[in-house]
C-alpha cells in the first residue's frame, strides 16, 4: 500500500511556506464551504464509476450526450520500495468529494494550489466524513487509497455544440501532489497535504462551476448514485427552455445511471429510491413519472439561489478593496 511521490522523502523547501499560505486561506473560507460547494458542469454531466472498474479496462468512458469523460489509470512512485506502483480507478464516494473539494476551493481561491490539510484525518474531516478511524479497516485507508488513484489518473475531457468541438487532452488532475504518508498504518501522522491543479484542467474548473447546498451533499455522501443524480438534476432543471422537457427513457436513465446494476428492474427501483432522497434536500426539483412510466423533467430554480451566490463572491472571492 501506498504509492508516493519523492517528495516524502525529499521535501522542498517551498512547501512549508507555501501549506502555511494556503492554510490562512483556507480558515477564511471554511465557514463558505460549510454552505456552498461547487462542481464543474461537465463533472456534473458525466461521472466517476460507481463501482470499481475491472482493472483491465484500458480507460473508463461516461458520456452524456454532447458531453464525455475518460479516464485512465496512472502511476505513482513508491519512496521506499523505488518501484512505480500502478493506481486503479478512483471509484465509489470518496473521489467525487475530493473533486468537489477541489472545484469548490479553486473557484472561492482562483488558485491552482490547494491545501488538504495537516493531517489525513483532517483532510477527510473537509470532505464532510466526521469519523476518521484508523488500521487495516479504518476510514482512513479507503480515503487515502483513492486519493492517491484521482491523483494519478489521466482525465479527458470532451464537449460539443453540435457544431464546434473541444476536448482536454490526457493529463494527471494533479500537475503536483505534495504529501508524506508513513508506510504503514500511522494515517493520522502530520503531512504535507499540497496539490496543484494542472493548467487545463484549471481553466476548465474555473469556468462557470455551479453552486451545490453543502448540507445536501453530506446528506448524499454514502451514496455515489444519489450524488450524481443531485448533481445532474441541480445542472439540468433550470436550464430547461421548454417545459417539461420530452420524458426520459429508462433505457437513456440506466445507459446515464444504471452502471453496478444488472437487471433493469432493479436499477429502475434503485433510481426511484435515489430520486426520493435527492427530492428531500432538493425540494425545488420539479419531476414526475408520466402515465408511460418515464421521467418528465420541469423547469426548476436553482438549489442555491443566485442572489447568495452574489453576495459570496462579492465578499470572498472578490473582496472590496
Amino acid at each position: 500500500m501506498g504509492a508516493l511521490t519523492d517528495r516524502a522523502v525529499s521535501p522542498i523547501s517551498g512547501v512549508t511556506e507555501r501549506r502555511l499560505e494556503a492554510a490562512q486561506q483556507m480558515f477564511d473560507i471554511e465557514s463558505v464551504a460549510s454552505k456552498l460547494t461547487y462542481l464543474s458542469p461537465i463533472l456534473a454531466q458525466t461521472s466517476l464509476p460507481r463501482v470499481e472498474p475491472d482493472e483491465n479496462l484500458p480507460f473508463y468512458k461516461c458520456e452524456n450526450g454532447n458531453v464525455a469523460t475518460t479516464i485512465v489509470r496512472g502511476t505513482l512512485r513508491n519512496p521506499y520500495t523505488k518501484q512505480f506502483e500502478l493506481q486503479g480507478y478512483p471509484y465509489g464516494t470518496k473521489p467525487r468529494l475530493m473533486l468537489m473539494f477541489l472545484c469548490t476551493l479553486v473557484t472561492l481561491t482562483r488558485k491552482k494550489e490547494i491545501y488538504l490539510g495537516d493531517t489525513l484525518a483532517e483532510f477527510q474531516r473537509r470532505l464532510g466524513i466526521k469519523q476518521s478511524t484508523g488500521g487495516e479497516t479504518g476510514s482512513l485507508r479507503p480515503t487515502k487509497e483513492q486519493l492517491m488513484r484521482l491523483a494519478a489518473s489521466h482525465l479527458q475531457l470532451f464537449c460539443s455544440d453540435g457544431i464546434r468541438h473541444s476536448m482536454i487532452h490526457p493529463a494527471p488532475m494533479m500537475r503536483r501532489f505534495d504529501f508524506w504518508l508513513p508506510n504503514g498504518l500511522h494515517e493520522a501522522s502530520r503531512w504535507d497535504g499540497m496539490i496543484t491543479i494542472g493548467d487545463e484542467v484549471f481553466e476548465c474548473l474555473m469556468d462557470g462551476n455551479m453552486p451545490l447546498r453543502t448540507e445536501a451533499i453530506s446528506a448524499l455522501r454514502n451514496s455515489p448514485l444519489r450524488l450524481d443524480v443531485y448533481s445532474w438534476l441541480a445542472f439540468r432543471l433550470w436550464r430547461i427552455r421548454k417545459s417539461p422537457m420530452k420524458a426520459l427513457p429508462w433505457s437513456t436513465l440506466q445507459n446515464q445511471f444504471g452502471e453496478g446494476y444488472i437487471r433493469p428492474r432493479d436499477f429502475r427501483r434503485g433510481f426511484r429510491e435515489a430520486l426520493v432522497d435527492v427530492k428531500r434536500v432538493y425540494p425545488e426539483a420539479r419531476f414526475e413519472f408520466d402515465a408511460n412510466d418515464e421521467l418528465v423533467l420541469y423547469r426548476s430554480r436553482p438549489p442555491v439561489p443566485q442572489k447568495y451566490v452574489d453576495v459570496v463572491q462579492r465578499v470572498l472571492v472578490f473582496p472590496p478593496k
